[in-house]
């Protein structure tokens, strides 16, 4: 189970999750300062905050539009270890045809989830 002490002040999980649930973080203009595409300034002290996460057991998986290949050597760059990398999807499928719905699936923005690290 995540740990509410684990997420940024102010972000709660909607439900009781059963097990451990990995958070997907973008990289372009959440972990840089350039939404459209490679090249940014890394917002260092948010990928420090994605190594407490991982060192804690929370399950991170950066994704991009940029791709997996991409994906990986940010996080390599960045020494982002045990961390799982994928491309943007761009389709879902599941069983569960609910799966997106605002009750299962908690969408924050950067500045949210980054905000009052300490």
């Amino acid at each position: 189970m995540i740990a509410r002490a684990a997420l940024p002040p102010g972000i709660t999980r909607r439900r009781s999750p059963r097990r451990r649930e990995p958070i997907f973080v973008d990289i372009d203009g959440t972990l840089t300062n350039r939404p459209d595409g490679p090249g940014g300034v890394v917002y260092v002290e948010r990928v420090e905050r994605l190594k407490h996460l991982v060192e804690r057991g929370i399950e991170i998986v950066l994704w991009s539009g940029g791709g997996t290949a991409y994906a990986r050597e940010f996080a390599a760059a960045q020494g982002l270890v045990g961390v799982m990398c994928v491309g943007k999807p761009c389709l879902i499928v599941d069983d569960n045809r609910r799966i997106r719905s605002p009750r299962k699936l908690l969408i924050v923005g950067p500045h949210r989830f980054f905000r009052d690290q300490t």
